[in-house]
């Protein structure tokens, strides 16, 4: 599994991201692009099946926001039972890589619609589904800029569990947040900048 020390300590992330000091390259993933996929389930918040924890935080529209960055990806490495990692492009700030990060609890599916910011990064993939995107990082630096997702839905085709997760991300909106640690509010930077995933299908 790829190495993501920051997102293990740093973000402060749950103790089920196992992919922490682990170096080995992982396996799994599927094209990006705008591919739809079918699910069946109950609709969600952001949040567990069971779970309805939402932050107040403004969200935006679920259809792109104007001026943003427009990314996309192959999803092709599993971090940990609950998350797992894409290379993305066009870059969007210097030279470095830029990933997305998607943390989905395990038991999650249907749809799940991400209509606020997460409550804090400690919640994604504990009771919160999220969204991330680490801009020009290069481990165990701290990425540039951290982006989470407030608007969109993710698609689970069915149960994740243990590491096994399909579907797909659709009509995603990211904004810049700031943050003093992985259990503080997480909170949109004034002015900051902006992202957007059309469409990233996702298969381990």
């Amino acid at each position: 599994m790829r190495t993501l020390s920051f997102l293990c300590f740093a973000l402060a992330l749950p103790l089920s991201l196992t992919a922490c000091g682990d170096d080995e390259t992982g396996t799994g993933g599927s094209a990006g692009g705008t591919t739809s996929s079918s699910t069946t389930g109950a609709t969600t918040s952001g949040s567990t099946t069971s779970s309805s924890t939402k932050s107040s935080t403004t969200s935006s529209t679920s259809t792109g926001m104007a001026g943003c960055a427009s990314v996309a990806g192959t999803f092709d490495q599993t971090l940990s039972d609950v998350s797992w990692s894409a290379t993305v492009s066009p870059n969007i700030g210097g030279p470095d890589p830029d990933y997305v990060i998607l943390v989905i609890p395990e038991g999650t599916s249907g749809t799940v619609e991400l209509t606020a910011l997460p409550a804090n990064l400690a919640a994604c993939g504990d009771t919160e589904s999220c969204v991330l995107l680490f801009e020009d990082f290069v481990d165990p630096t701290p990425p540039a800029r951290v982006y989470a997702a407030n608007g969109g839905t993710i698609m689970v085709d069915a149960p994740v569990v243990s590491g096994f997760a399909s579907g797909v991300l659709n009509s995603i909106d990211l904004v810049e947040v700031t943050y003093d640690n992985g259990t503080s509010p997480i909170t949109a930077v004034p002015d900051g900048p902006c992202a957007s995933i059309a469409a990233m299908a996702f298969a381990f």
